[in-house]
């Protein structure tokens, strides 16, 4: 009786002909389901992952130039310490002796030269240009000049910088070897271009960042 038992057990638990098909049935349609968001969600992905990609990329820009800005190193009995920034119409130049925590583990200086600027490249559209960032392992007499030069963002149609020493008063332009200081903070703003819609309806807009930083390492 008790083997007899156990086959009519193991019976019950088989499906069906008929209650497999349902299953196969219901696993299609939950593939279908999927494959139509899939779809439609690389659609999108195919037309806002670019202007995505260039805010990321605008954030990231601005993030470092804030950052080098705050680990700035100055001291006015040193000559070759500088930090200089000149406004040229829709651009702007700023070069700073900059500290990188971790670099004596690297083997190299632990204060650099690093420059941000606009130049022209031919992946701009017209109107635009491309924000380098210029880093030279030598602090010289010479800021803004040697060293090597790295792309961080195309298309950018306004890179500009403002300096203070109390909040109020704002400067376009700063020369530490004439202030023999540094500012207190500056005002980061960057305007890039990007494209929104598709086709025809395709159209360019301006993307704004601005964000405040405040210089870092200052020794009277």
């Amino acid at each position: 009786m008790g083997w007899h038992h156990k086959v009519k057990r193991s019976q019950r638990l088989g499906l069906s002909l008929v209650e497999l098909s349902v299953v196969i049935l219901i696993i299609g349609m939950l593939l279908t389901i999927m494959f139509a968001v899939i779809t439609g969600v690389v659609d999108i992905v195919s037309v806002v992952s670019p202007n995505v990609r260039t805010k990321s990329q605008a954030f990231l820009a601005i993030t470092q130039i804030r950052t080098c800005i705050s680990q700035t190193y100055y001291n006015p009995n040193i000559d070759r310490l500088w930090f200089v920034a000149d406004n040229r119409g829709e651009s702007a130049r700023l070069s700073l002796a900059c500290v990188h925590p971790g670099a004596e583990e690297l083997g190299r200086p632990a204060v650099r030269e690093v420059s941000f600027y606009l130049s022209k490249t031919p992946e701009d559209k017209e109107g635009t240009f491309t924000l380098f960032r210029r880093e030279d392992q030598l602090v010289d007499d010479k800021p803004g000049q040697g060293g090597w030069h790295y792309p961080l963002l195309h298309n950018v149609k306004e890179f500009s910088m403002r300096y203070t020493l109390n909040g109020k008063d704002w400067q376009a332009n700063w020369k530490s070897e004439e202030t023999r200081r540094i500012p207190r903070i500056v005002e980061i703003r960057l305007v890039l271009e990007i494209e929104k819609g598709r086709g025809d309806k395709r159209e360019a807009r301006a993307f704004t960042l601005q964000t405040l930083a405040r210089p870092g390492v200052y020794i009277r």
